[in-house]
């Protein structure tokens, strides 16, 4: 019976020992998924840090260039007022202009006028006596004078004018370079939005694909087959993984 026991004894020590080996074993092999895990952690943290700074980049970038965008809708706006301001000035100096053209036509009329009257009255007297013939010759200086001041009259007209047809041009040309200008603008903004967000679409896009890659990593040690010390190093891992 004593030998029976030691046997027994013996057995059971050696059998305690396999067990005992096979843990340690089992245990290495966990560290070691454990110390992987924990790495491909570290780099995923890496990664979004490193993601996460690109997007702060980019969209300090898009912020910058949509100020610069507003700044220059705003220079363009004060552009069109000056434009504005200018075309409105000068349609009342035509204004005046046509104003002074009027009343030199008007006086033109009327001298016209008062010579053909003079001219009547001068047919009309003319049989009378020489008396006379000195209030003619003045009537006809007087003819000569207006005629001179209607012939300059004209030549003022037709001067306006033609500082009316440059100004109206120049107010046409100057309306054309408005409108391209704002359109140019609006254009631009719209592009630098359009690419921008296009730019930052991406980047989700791109972070969404990371984190769900991460999550199915992190998914992989929990499908290996685990006894109690599994479900141990399995409740660690997810405790880990709810704290990230």
């Amino acid at each position: 019976m004593s030998e029976q026991a030691q046997r027994r004894a013996v057995a059971e020590k050696d059998e305690a020992d396999a067990a005992a080996e096979e843990a340690t074993r089992t245990g290495e092999e966990r560290a070691v998924s454990l110390t992987s895990v924990t790495a491909e952690l570290t780099v995923e943290r890496e990664e979004k840090s490193r993601l996460a700074s690109e997007l702060a980049e980019v969209l300090a970038t898009a912020a910058a260039e949509q100020e610069l965008a507003r700044l220059e809708a705003d220079e363009l706006r004060h552009d069109l007022e000056s434009t504005r301001a200018l075309v409105k000035q000068v349609e009342q100096e035509r204004d005046v202009t046509v104003q002074q053209a009027e009343a030199k036509e008007q006086a033109r009329v009327e001298s016209e006028q008062r010579a053909a009257a003079a001219e009547s009255r001068a047919e009309t007297e003319k049989v009378r006596a020489d008396r006379e013939e000195a209030a003619t010759a003045v009537t006809r200086e007087q003819l000569e004078s207006a005629r001179t001041d209607l012939e300059h009259a004209r030549d003022a007209l037709a001067e306006i004018r033609g500082n009316l047809a440059t100004a109206t041009a120049e107010r046409e040309a100057a309306r054309a370079d408005i409108e391209r200008e704002r359109l140019h603008g609006e254009q631009r903004v719209q592009d630098l939005h359009t690419t921008y967000g296009r730019q930052v679409d991406q980047l989700r896009e791109e972070l969404t694909h990371s984190r769900n890659t991460a999550a199915k990593q992190r998914r992989t040690p929990r499908q290996q087959p685990a006894g109690d010390t599994d479900n141990d190093t399995g409740n660690d891992t997810d405790n880990t993984t709810t704290k990230e």
